[in-house]
């Protein structure tokens, strides 16, 4: 496997190839969304679906010090997000902005990590329905 050095970590003692595989794929992936938003200290950081991949996505938020909200529709999934330390869980972009206005989590404005986040949801819904409807993403 051929894989940039910057995003190689050595095995530790004692964990296996078959404990360590999962994190390859979908740990990367989720890492490297987390690396590439890039978010500050002061920011929050939002997981929409709380899946294959949200999961991580939470653990990892938090792993790095980000208030983290969980964005998920299943009720089944909120119990699940809040194991995984999410500070809280909204179901949809509407929970996510009301949010951002409770003094505890901002002062009174939705976070720039919240708005993208909103924002990039909004925008794949919208191409993901051209996809469904195409077969082609423009």
């Amino acid at each position: 496997m051929v894989a940039y050095a910057d995003a190689t970590q050595l095995l530790p003692k004692g964990l296996t190839y078959e404990q360590a595989a999962p994190i390859f794929c979908a740990g990367y992936t989720v890492y490297s969304g987390l690396r590439f938003a890039d978010p500050r200290p002061h920011e929050r950081v939002a997981v929409v679906g709380i899946g294959a991949l949200g999961h991580l996505g939470i653990q990892y938020s938090k792993a790095a010090g980000f208030e983290t909200i969980a964005v998920t529709y299943s009720k089944d999934k909120e119990e699940l997000a809040y194991k995984l330390r999410a500070d809280s869980v909204v179901a949809n972009g509407e929970g996510l902005l009301k949010e951002g206005q409770h003094d505890s989590l901002g002062g009174g404005s939705s976070s720039g990590v919240d708005v993208l986040q909103v924002i990039l949801t909004r925008q794949l819904q919208t191409q993901l329905k051209v996809l469904d409807q195409t077969d082609a993403l423009f």
